[in-house]
């Protein structure tokens, strides 16, 4: 290919979540990988991938991409895959390269490979294939009387549903005839060497299991014996073998399996400790390409073997299992594993002589690069902190905004680190933001992380404590986003002095037929979103109010649900009923509030960055009888304006920012956030504005980066920063 048609840019796939990814939402290998790829002049971009973001994700590398490496294992993608795999084979048939194409890695990846190479030197002649469990139960019983079998199934790991089957002790085996099903037989599965006593019956009863299982089926091979020698894997980078891996049982009777959960030895070595098998590997290649496909097109990919002893005497060796789809290197990584990745996919369009080139380069610029990092005394670097997965994701992982924010800081001489936040990573994740950020970014949703933020606010806690810029602080965060701020602030001119907080049930029930008699009220829980759990509550028509005396329980009222408008007509103790779910939700509680009529009108919402208002949204309800809500679900129509537009409001918020900073925490050390406000007419007939919500928790602007926010947002932090630290 023509070095000027290229785009020099590689795809990574990986998948999302996982026990396998770090706090950078990837697995530990990919941005060493990624790493690999700049230094030598190319970009490897992460991509997740989901079903529903397949036509999109196809186009972008098809149009954008040179090649893709496929980093998703087996069974992590939630709906299997099949709709992956098709993306691929739309991309290579575009002209992407595949390393490999999704076909050779079905292939090589599936245990019937070792039925595919059965008339090869690199397979038993005798291991077959049980597609249904009528063909296990009709040939196995003959097959076992050839010696100790292995069945293993094709969609096991770890060595779940892989078992040394032997005939029991005693039993008289007539080779070539059919052993019953009450014959006695002894089991060991290799997940943890652990031993049980079957007739084929009864065991036949447990592999139905493994057929229930879409694509699954049993491979029938011969047992070896000098597994107890241990299987050799053969680590490979393409066709070169990088390194060895000894893989051998635990010492213990039956022992056989080879994985380290089962207690098995690692023990690592060069490919030159094992010349006779690296001879016969390299004399199988086209063994290999004859009979799955092109060996060649595979990237990163291993090979077991396991030894036998041939009819003169000599070592043999058989082929036990290969792995092309994503296989790790995390604890291999300063070998240099991942140079060689990228140096295979780009030497491929480039050739040795440009590649040297620009390694001399990359070389030459690191070295710049260390000496300014020595002068400067600031890190210039951001963590972002976001949750893993969740339907605010795109396919390279992170919020819509998060990479142009990223970009952002770029442009300004910073990096933006996003990095995932999970409870175990805690302690490793605030040990390095503080070593290497100046500050953080919180862009995670509550309710996000699936054990709630108390791990992840302490983390925070720790970082402020030693020094990185928080925007805000935890504890800040939680007082200005929860709604007790409404509470917080009724004492001042921008909440009403009769909005109160109900932290039981029984608070409830014994204040709120009070309240109601001031007129229409509005309640709302802390934990609710778009509307959920905020109720007008109005006293039906014709019942009799005394101000200040409270309402009986079979008072009828009219409650009307933010969440989509509906009405709901109860008694003041059928409603207090339905409210009972509110607090069993941890930290949750209402707040009680006065139902204010111009809510008509629109709530309007001033978007911030600092202190700094940059937009303002015009919320209006739904044209309808009843209708409250603000939100877009509930059908209201929303207007982005120019704080200019609205002048009277952003003088009055502006003279009480202050009182913001008294009663919730301090309003500078905040980055983008929202106030809601709601019109109301004083005692002279005069405007004036209630402060309804404020949100500071990952506020959301993907609909307005093209005025500049993550620009804003870059500036408003560095700005930050330097007030706290100057230039230290």
């Amino acid at each position: 290919m023509a070095q000027n048609k290229i785009h020099k840019r590689v795809a990574i796939f990986e998948a999302e979540g996982g026990s396998d990814k770090t706090w950078n939402g990837h697995r530990k290998d990919t941005m060493p990988i990624v790493e690999a790829f700049k230094e030598l002049g190319w970009t490897a971009e992460p991509i997740f991938f989901r079903d529903e973001w397949k036509e999109a994700i196809t186009k972008y590398v098809i149009e954008n991409c040179d090649a893709y490496i496929p980093r998703i294992n087996t069974g992590n993608l939630p709906n299997g895959e099949a709709v992956f795999n098709q993306a691929l084979r739309e991309m290579c048939a575009a002209g992407v390269v595949g390393t490999p194409h999704p076909d050779t890695l079905m292939k090589y990846d599936s245990k019937l490979s070792l039925v595919d190479l059965n008339k090869t030197p690199l397979s038993p002649a005798d291991t077959v294939a049980y597609f249904k469990w009528d063909e296990l139960v009709k040939n196995f019983p003959t097959s076992l009387t050839n010696g100790e079998r292995v069945l293993k199934q094709n969609r096991g790991s770890t060595g779940e549903g892989i078992w040394r089957v032997q005939v029991a002790e005693g039993v008289q085996v007539v080779k070539g005839q059919a052993l019953p099903l009450d014959t006695k037989i002894k089991c060991t599965e290799a997940v943890d060497n652990h031993v049980e006593h079957h007739t084929l019956e009864s065991f036949f009863k447990l592999c139905e299991k493994y057929y229930r299982v879409e694509e699954n089926f049993l491979i029938d091979m011969r047992f070896l014996p000098r597994i107890k020698e241990g299987e050799v894997r053969i680590f490979l980078m393409g066709t070169k073998p990088l390194f060895v891996i000894h893989k051998k049982p635990a010492d213990k009777q039956d022992a056989f399996s080879a994985t380290l959960f089962s207690g098995a030895t690692y023990k690592y070595e060069s490919p030159e400790a094992w010349p006779e098998l690296i001879k016969f590997f390299t004399s199988c290649l086209q063994y290999l390409t004859d009979n799955l496909g092109d060996v060649e097109t595979i990237l990163d990919w291993t090979c077991d073997f396991i030894l036998d002893t041939d009819e003169n005497g000599k070592d043999k060796y058989w082929i036990s299992e290969v792995n092309v789809s994503c296989i790790g290197f995390t604890n291999q990584l300063d070998i240099g594993i991942q140079q060689e990745m990228a140096f295979i996919i780009i030497y491929n369009y480039q050739g040795y002589i440009n590649l040297h080139y620009i390694c001399l380069i990359s070389q030459i610029q690191k070295y710049l690069f260390c000496i300014m990092a020595q002068v400067r005394k600031l890190h210039r670097r951001v963590a972002i902190f976001e949750a893993e997965g969740g339907s605010d994701k795109t396919w390279n992982g992170h919020r819509k905004d998060t990479m142009p924010i990223v970009e952002a800081f770029k442009e300004l001489g910073w990096t933006a680190e996003p990095i995932f936040f999970r409870d175990e990573w805690k302690e490793a994740i605030t040990k390095y933001v503080i070593e290497n950020c100046d500050a953080y970014i919180p862009r995670i949703n509550t309710g996000n992380l699936p054990n709630g933020e108390a791990v992840f606010n302490q983390a925070l806690r720790e970082m402020c404590a030693a020094g990185v810029v928080g925007t805000p602080h935890p504890d800040t965060l939680m007082k200005y986003d929860s709604k007790l701020s409404l509470v917080d602030l009724n004492k001042t001119p921008l909440s009403p002095a009769d909005t109160v907080a109900y932290f039981k049930w029984d608070e409830l029930v014994k204040n709120f037929p009070t309240s109601l008699t001031n007129g229409e009220r509005v309640l709302k829980q802390n934990r609710g979103s778009t509307g959920e759990g905020i109720w007008r509550v109005q006293v039906a028509e014709g019942v009799q109010v005394v101000k200040g005396q409270a309402l009986p329980l079979d008072t009828k009222i009219k409650c009307t649900e933010a969440v989509d408008n509906h009405v709901e007509h109860h008694t003041l103790e059928s409603f207090f009923k339905l409210c009972e779910k509110y607090y069993r939700v941890e930290e949750n509680f209402l707040i009680d509030m006065r139902f204010l009529p111009r809510i008509k009108e629109g709530e309007v919402r001033i978007f911030l960055m600092g202190t700094k208002p940059l937009f303002v949204i015009h919320k209006k309800p739904a044209d309808k009888q009843d209708a409250f809500s603000a939100t877009l679900f509930s059908g209201a129509t929303y207007k982005y304006e120019s704080p200019e537009a609205w002048p009277e409001l952003i003088k009055f918020f502006t003279s009480c920012l202050q009182y913001l900073t008294d009663n919730l925490g301090d309003v500078e050390t905040i980055l983008d956030w929202t106030c809601d406000f709601i019109l109301d007419t004083d005692e002279n007939g005069k405007d004036k504005y209630w402060i309804s919500e404020v949100n500071v928790s990952c506020i959301g602007f993907t609909n307005q980066l093209d005025i500049g926010i993550q620009q804003e947002m870059a500036q408003e932090l560095i700005r930050k920063v330097y007030k706290k630290k100057g230039t230290q």
